[in-house]
């Protein structure tokens, strides 16, 4: 080494003795760590130095980095001028916390590091349960002065300018509701310094969907049979428009407490069956269950239709039960002799008097009752039909009190009773000494004797027995005159 070179060296090393502590520049003052939501930037802002400007040659920024050892320690990733007070990464971040500082060069490349600032994370998840977004993020990590609140920020499109204050929290989690299937959300949260809310750091752009499968829309009971008091079919029917599809068929006693009796995954139409239901006093409803177990939509309820038929002098008396509150349109029904027949339509009524007239010589004395039920449900009519009570008939009876055995009209010229519908009888005659002259079954008597022979012109006692109902029998007992041209 020459001689200058030496006297340089020593008058440099003179110089940095000589410097006093109070003459070391200051490092600077950071102000906030953020991260620009629709670039995905870190961006960072600080105070110069406050020491002699003269001092500093510009400013490092510095992150909190793991080498491939894992040993962690600051990095200098970028350096600008005396003059600048703002930094924005050139690299996108990722959506995980990071520790960045600015350092003050000074005196041949020294460094007085600031403390710095964290960047915010937030991220987000749907409850399906609950239909709604949780938000969360780290507490802002960087201000001395504390963070006064967090506000935050909802688009439904994600774009620059189109976000909204949803609302402000001075927790770190934060809830969204009022989703719909499908529906996309995204947020951001601006951090607000305690002191002076013109300080701010923001996280980066998050967005959650609200991926929970589309649902029916419709579920119904379409049809409900009652069939003879111990079976209950039902044609059930969903819309086709969902992509979960979980029923449940429920029954309840007394229209209260409901029990699950079918489930099922089919969508349109299906049939099912329950057998040994309680049928007097059973009610249905179909619901369409989510997955979290909750009621998505459910039918309208619907009461079995329990008839009773019991005959009252010359009259059938049908009653029945309501199979739903709504206004319900009935028709009763009858059926003899494979012949069906309506015989009122009308709203609201619950029981009806047949005085069978219809119900003539050549038909059976069994007849049945069936009462159908239609009212208007919230996705559609619903039809319950009612058990089929049956009873046989007290046959209408007519008899003769005289008869002409040399009638032109042939009407005349017997003695039979005249039935309402067909039923097997049988006819005995005796004289006025009570000794039997005639018996016959299902054919009249035509003013003879057992043998054949005409009777002379009298008063003769009839006893007439009529077979009904299973065993059952009516008796008529009188007179019947005979008499001739």
């Amino acid at each position: 080494m020459n001689r200058q070179a030496v006297v340089i060296v020593l008058i440099l090393f003179t110089f940095v003795l000589s410097l006093k502590a109070e003459d070391k520049p200051l490092p600077p003052e950071v102000i906030s760590v953020s991260v620009d939501p629709f670039y995905d930037k870190v961006e960072i802002k600080w105070k110069p130095s406050t020491s002699d400007p003269s001092l500093i040659h510009g400013y490092y920024i510095n992150q909190w980095v793991s080498d491939a050892l894992g040993n962690k320690h600051w990095k200098h990733i970028d350096s600008v001028g005396v003059g600048v007070t703002e930094w924005k990464s050139k690299a996108i971040v990722l959506n995980k916390q990071l520790w960045f500082s600015v350092g003050t060069k000074y005196n041949f490349n020294n460094e007085l590091n600031s403390t710095g600032g964290f960047t915010m994370v937030s991220q987000t998840e749907y409850d399906e349960c609950t239909d709604r977004a949780k938000i969360m993020w780290n507490k802002y990590r960087g201000w001395a002065e504390g963070v006064a609140k967090y506000n935050v920020y909802v688009s439904e499109t994600g774009f620059k300018g189109e976000f909204n204050l949803l609302g402000t929290t001075t927790d770190t989690l934060f809830y969204h509701s009022g989703f719909k299937p499908k529906d996309k959300r995204y947020y951001y949260i601006i951090a607000q310094r305690n002191g002076d809310a013109s300080v701010t750091a923001t996280t980066i752009l998050t967005n959650v969907v609200a991926n929970e499968p589309t649902l029916p829309s419709e579920v119904m009971i379409s049809k409900m049979e009652n069939k003879d008091n111990a079976e209950i079919k039902f044609t059930l029917k969903v819309s086709s428009d969902a992509e979960y599809n979980k029923f449940r068929l429920m029954r309840s006693v007394d229209g209260n407490a409901f029990d699950t009796i079918y489930k099922y995954t089919d969508v349109g139409v299906k049939s099912y069956s329950d057998i040994g239901a309680p049928t007097d006093e059973a009610y249905y409803a179909l619901l369409s269950i989510d997955r979290c177990r909750a009621v998505n939509v459910a039918s309208d309820t619907v009461r079995v239709i329990s008839a009773t038929a019991v005959q009252a002098d010359d009259n059938v008396n049908i009653k029945w039960n309501k199979p739903s509150n709504k206004t319900v349109s009935y028709t009763v029904k009858s059926t003899n002799t494979g012949v069906e027949r309506d015989l009122v339509t009308k709203d609201n009524f619950s029981s009806y008097n047949d005085d069978y007239s219809y119900i003539s010589e050549g038909m059976d004395n069994k007849i049945c009752y069936i009462v159908e039920a239609t009212f208007a449900g919230k996705f559609g009519d619903v039809e319950v039909v009612s058990n089929e009570p049956c009873i046989g008939l007290k046959p209408r009876i007519w008899l003769p009190t005289a008869i002409n055995p040399s009638s032109v009209h042939t009407a005349n010229r017997r003695f039979k009773p005249e039935l309402s519908f067909n039923s097997p009888y049988s006819i005995a005659i005796y004289n006025r000494w009570k000794d039997l002259i005639y018996f016959g079954k299902n054919e009249p008597w035509k003013g003879v004797d057992k043998s054949g022979k005409q009777v002379v012109q009298g008063t003769y006692i009839y006893i007439v027995k009529i077979d009904y109902d299973n065993g059952k029998t009516v008796e008529k007992r009188g007179t019947v005159t005979v008499i001739y041209d």
